[in-house]
């Protein structure tokens, strides 16, 4: 609520997933589910200079109307360059899309980075809060007990045109900037090795 952003988006994607035929909705609304305090609206977008910016993308919604609808809302969305959204953000949703149709289903988990006591550019009426670095951070199981992950971090600037590798980080480097921990429900073994590393030739 204090930067009117999501903190986190998370999804399981699939081969199926990536398979659905719904259309994309572009009818992006306040969430409902946000009780009490300010939210982001529409219009605070609107001259913003700033992109719409999908965490969980439209095209991997495609499975379902709710699904495609949900990623619609406004707790799905942060200001984005539009460089960035329609360049290597774009570049590395799609990737994804093609890492779940050649390992079966991959788990993603990705927002803004936030800094604690950063004093932030915000857009309209309702102070949105303009992020200046986002991350993603994803997981596949490779085998019983075993898991690989990756994860990447993108500043929010223009005209980035960089190859996907250059982002790409270890999963705990996301957690050492965020101050999340992600994937804290596997078995501590597979975390640590998972989270610690990463193999760019089962990502590239």
């Amino acid at each position: 609520k204090k930067y009117r952003l999501p903190n986190w988006v998370a999804w399981l994607l699939t081969r199926e997933r990536t398979r659905g035929t719904e259309k994309r909705a572009d009818n992006f609304q306040p969430d409902a589910s946000v009780k009490k305090g300010p939210v982001a609206q529409d219009a605070d977008y609107r001259g913003s200079g700033y992109d719409r910016g999908h965490m969980c993308p439209a095209a991997d919604c495609k499975h379902s109307r709710q699904a495609m609808n949900d990623c619609f809302l406004l707790t799905n969305i942060c200001p984005q360059t539009h460089s960035l959204n329609a360049g290597d953000w774009k570049e590395l949703e799609t990737k994804t899309r093609q890492w779940a149709q050649r390992y079966d289903s991959v788990y993603v988990v990705c927002g803004p980075v936030i800094e604690k006591g950063h004093r932030y550019t915000t857009i309209g009426e309702g102070k949105v809060t303009v992020p200046e670095r986002f991350f993603k951070v994803l997981l596949r199981f490779t085998a019983p007990g075993q898991a690989q992950a990756i994860g990447f971090l993108y500043d929010n600037e223009d005209k980035v045109n960089r190859p996907l590798a250059d982002y790409a980080v270890t999963v705990d480097s996301v957690e050492a900037v965020t101050g999340i921990n992600f994937f804290s429900k596997l078995d501590k073994r597979v975390e640590r090795k998972a989270e610690s590393q990463f193999d760019w030739k089962y990502w590239k």
